[in-house]
């Protein structure tokens, strides 16, 4: 299958070209795990990308860990290890820059999520982020992640200082690389509520489009329990009216980007919690689930690749996550991986493997 879109302009705030591959991008998003991880795990969480035939990783690249202290220096040490062994298994890598050190974060902010007090000193992080790794093939880059939610946007959602965040620091990436090709911070797919804003509402509500900023919008449409071919591509019963393809189309649309390429930089399904699970039947929604069984999970990878692969608009489909975390238990978002936490694979492993397999048959 070839990539809808491939060496074409992406329609961003430059003629940068989208990184070219064969098929859709097949990745695994790993989220801010790997830089605490010894060699040997790393190479084993890497090892796993290849075994079910994805080309790229995503990781938290924090500015928190880089910088900790207001030094005229970044340390690059843990994120560089990374790199290296990715680099050995012809991964490409999308790194996410997020998260300021205590001494940069916003006034009143004690989360581990805070909006920076000065976005021209997260650009400047973003820019000698992008000058070290730029030389050694990385030019892909995501600047934050869920930027409409109330937990990774803190003390507030604030499209407005999102914006200020995105100016400085596409200028900063494009200054130091030609070459770069930026995603917006992946958006999650829901409601307005609890303080978190819909993808259409947190760009509806800054002062010009973000979108005219970057070259693709990266979105994380989780759907579970069901598939996400439920009901149409991106479209499943429990959320109709604000997480399917239509309407992530209508929110490019209403950013004057009609054509621009969507990443799916996260989707996947938990397989413990505290709540109900979802096994396929019917009668299993009565429990309010929270997860979903291991047999359900291995479907819901399987169809995420077909139903992906068959939208020209999406051109990238990150799987969240490899393993299951060891805390905390009592969330599900420990258990969304394709390993459980004692190193054993689910179901899932294997359904993504040969699921990919298929999109070069």
């Amino acid at each position: 299958m070839t990539l809808v879109g491939a060496a074409t302009s992406c329609g961003g705030a430059s003629d940068t070209k989208e990184p070219t591959k064969n098929t859709l991008h097949i990745g695994i998003s790993y989220g801010g795990v790997l830089p605490s991880m010894t060699d040997d795990d790393v190479g084993q969480a890497l090892d796993d990308a290849v075994g079910v035939g994805a080309t790229w990783i995503r990781m938290d690249l924090s500015w928190a860990e880089a910088q900790p202290t207001p030094s005229n220096s970044y340390d690059w040490d843990r994120v560089e290890r990374i790199f290296a062994q990715a680099r050995q298994r012809h991964l490409d890598i999308l790194p996410v820059l997020v998260d300021p050190p205590a001494w940069a974060s916003a006034p009143g902010c004690s989360g581990n999520h805070c909006e920076p007090a000065d976005p021209s000193q997260f650009a400047a992080f973003a820019g000698a982020a992008v000058s070290r790794f730029a030389p050694e093939g990385v030019h892909t880059w995501e600047i934050w992640n869920e930027p409409n939610s109330a937990l990774f946007w803190q003390p507030a959602v604030d499209p407005a200082a999102y914006l200020e965040l995105l100016k400085a620091s596409t200028h900063a990436i494009r200054a130091a690389d030609d070459k770069a090709f930026i995603l917006l911070g992946g958006l999650t797919i829901g409601k307005s509520t609890n303080g978190n804003l819909s993808a259409a509402d947190f760009l509806g509500q800054t002062p010009e489009s973000p979108l005219k900023l970057v070259d693709a919008l990266s979105v994380h449409p989780y759907t579970f329990p069901y598939p996400a071919s439920r009901l149409g591509p991106w479209m499943t019963p429990w959320a109709q009216a604000d997480s399917g393809l239509p309407y992530l189309r209508q929110v490019l649309a209403q950013g004057g980007m009609p054509n621009m390429p969507i990443w799916v930089t996260e989707y996947g399904a938990p397989t413990g919690g505290p709540k109900g699970v979802w096994d396929g039947s019917p009668g299993s929604l009565d429990q309010s689930p929270d997860h979903v069984s291991e047999e359900q999970q291995a479907i819901i990878a399987a169809d995420a690749v077909a139903t992906a692969a068959a939208e020209p608009v999406i051109h990238a489909m990150f799987w969240y996550t490899d393993r299951d975390l060891t805390a905390p238990l009592d969330s599900s978002e420990a258990y969304f991986g394709l390993r459980r936490a004692d190193g054993s694979k689910k179901a899932a492993f294997q359904a993504l493997a040969d699921a990919v397999k298929r999109l070069d048959g």
